[in-house]
């Protein structure tokens, strides 16, 4: 049964997001809708968050959350006890005898797209409908539905304890926007309502939009006709909130949480982000199916469920980070994947002793600098991986012990080493940024570069957003000037049946060829930005491989490092 729930929940979001692509108009090309779904029922957005189009989808989530949160962090200033999740509209905030309607509205961020007032109320023509209700189907209209819905159903199936004799004579509604906040000029009325009590002015521009009747073949349909009160009821009652961005209301959502956990431990992160994704996967892995074995209390989140869900939330949280922290089996699989290196590279060297020479001095070099920084702090395997794999500095706790992580590990670590040998000065640099950086310098000249490692969970384009985002957000990042080539390990590729022609090309005295990159179609990468081709980091050293130390005696030369950087940067 479990099961096929957790199906028809993620069928129902599979087609929201679908719905969702249809009237936003927005640009997915390159995006995997599966993905997209099964990130979100594991409540994991985080390889996602970079494209601006998936925010959009994501919003209506996170303002749930927001208002959970809200609930648990000040229940004396938040009346409601109960949030509902897509059972009358997007939202409703609940009490036993109060209640709240909320509808979400987005538009593109980083645009000049913001909401005018006719969005609000304008109405579409409809050549077939159930009830005269679908006529008056502008955004505030179909809000002032949910209440007349609300009151011909039954509550009890909501609210447990509920008395009849308590009617919702004061209901509120509300229209939550990312729309930026000097928007909707001339509805300042509503846009500042937060008491949910407008003084209306017969020259406010909703009401005689939502009076203006709907003509159907002669025939003049009043809203006073279809609805239960009158215009002024529902007006009155209603705010229009500007909630503010993506990024501001995750921020806000985050600060909520430290709030509600109250703890100062520099794994406050970890908790913080854990209890983020498991709200969200709580919220998507609950939700409404139309049909009668749905337990329409499983839509309904309790004020004391939640804290209970917090609590232990953290607790585990704190546990398992606790427990990573005291142990040091991450560093032992980082050494034993090293050394597991050092077995290959003599194999694949084995013809050309003197390169083989160099990347062993490199991985020694590599090895050397990694123990020194866990014995300076004993969260840096994690920290390390965390970058490498989330591209975040915070101790997100993971299995990174499995096979799978070893081998993404051991990769990574591998393209590390061969983009440093060719210098003989090297450096991790920006340790207290959010990605992983390192440097290598010869004789003046300097490489920069990135790495991140996709595990397999998202395609080219998407990775490639992902990292264009994290930059942006970086502190270090977003400040840097010069050249810096950022490095992708085991993204989801389509099949190519083309050959790189490096190795033909490095041949005749060591020319490569240009670097086949894919056009991000989503986000503009920085000018400085170069993503390197993975596939030609293999054909140059399957080159040098199959050399001898009389033909080519070291990495650690002027020409050959000049056009192994012409190799990552010609695109």
């Amino acid at each position: 049964m479990v099961n096929t729930y957790k199906d028809s929940a993620y069928q129902y979001h599979l087609e929201k997001f679908k719905i969702y692509q249809e009237q936003s108009g927005e640009d997915f090309e390159g995006i995997e809708e599966e993905d997209i779904i099964s990130k979100l029922m594991e409540g994991d957005f985080e390889d996602l968050g970079g494209i601006t189009a998936i925010r959009g989808f994501v919003y209506q989530y996170y303002v749930t959350i927001y208002y959970i949160l809200k609930m648990v962090q000040d229940p004396k200033n938040n009346w409601w006890d109960k949030v509902v999740f897509e059972y009358f509209d997007d939202v409703a905030l609940l009490r036993n005898d109060r209640i709240r309607f909320i509808q979400v509205k987005t538009v593109r961020q980083n645009s000049s797209n913001r909401l005018q007032p006719n969005d609000i109320y304008s109405r579409s023509q409809k050549k077939r409908v159930d009830s005269e209700y679908d006529h008056f189907n502008s955004w505030i209209e179909k809000l002032f539905k949910n209440y007349d819905v609300f009151m011909d159903k039954d509550p009890a199936s909501l609210i447990e304890g509920y008395m009849e004799e308590m009617p919702f004579v004061n209901p509120e509604f509300e229209l939550v926007s990312n729309t930026p906040h000097n928007s909707l000029e001339g509805l300042e009325v509503f846009t500042l309502n937060t008491s949910f009590k407008a003084d209306l002015l017969d020259d406010n521009i909703l009401k005689p939009k939502i009076e203006t009747p709907v003509i159907i073949k002669d025939k003049d349909i009043q809203f006073s006709e279809v609805f239960s009160k009158p215009v002024n009821f529902y007006l009155e009652k209603l705010y229009i909130n500007k909630l503010g961005s993506f990024d501001s209301l995750k921020n806000t959502i985050e600060g909520l949480i430290e709030d509600i956990i109250g703890i100062t431990h520099p794994i406050k992160k970890t908790i913080v982000g854990g209890i983020f994704s498991n709200l969200l996967a709580e919220i998507t892995q609950r939700t409404y199916r139309d049909d009668p074995e749905m337990d329409k209390t499983e839509l309904v989140f309790e004020r004391e469920d939640v804290k209970a869900l917090i609590y232990t939330w953290s607790e585990s949280l704190k546990d398992d980070a606790s427990n990573y922290l005291d142990d040091d089996s991450l560093l032992r699989t980082i050494k034993y994947l090293l050394e597991a290196l050092r077995s290959e590279y003599q194999d694949e060297f084995k013809s050309n002793q003197m390169l083989l020479k160099e990347l062993i001095e490199t991985l020694d070099w590599f090895r050397t600098e990694f123990e020194k920084q866990f014995r300076k702090d004993s969260k840096y395997c994690l920290v390390f991986l965390n970058k490498l794999f989330n591209l975040q500095s915070i101790i997100k706790v993971e299995q990174f012990n499995n096979d799978k992580n070893k081998q993404h590990i051991k990769s990574s670590l591998s393209y590390i080493i061969r983009c440093l040998v060719f210098y003989p000065s090297r450096k991790v640099e920006f340790q207290n940024s959010q990605l992983l950086f390192h440097t290598g310098e010869i004789e003046n000249e300097k490489l920069l570069f990135t790495i991140y490692n996709a595990r397999n969970r998202s395609d080219t384009v998407i990775v490639k957003n992902t990292v264009v985002s994290a930059l942006q957000q970086c502190e270090y990042g977003s400040n840097i000037n010069q050249d810096l080539f950022s490095l992708i390990i085991d993204e989801k590729k389509e099949q190519k049946t083309e050959k790189s022609k490096t190795s033909e090309r490095l041949a005749a005295r060591f020319t490569v060829a240009k670097v086949e990159r894919d056009d991000i179609s989503i986000i503009d990468p920085p000018e400085n930005l170069k993503f390197i081709n993975k596939d030609e980091v293999d054909a140059f050293f399957e080159f040098f491989s199959n050399t001898t130390g009389e033909s080519v005696p070291t990495f650690q030369d002027k020409e050959i490092e000049a056009h192994w950087k012409l190799s990552l940067s010609e695109g």
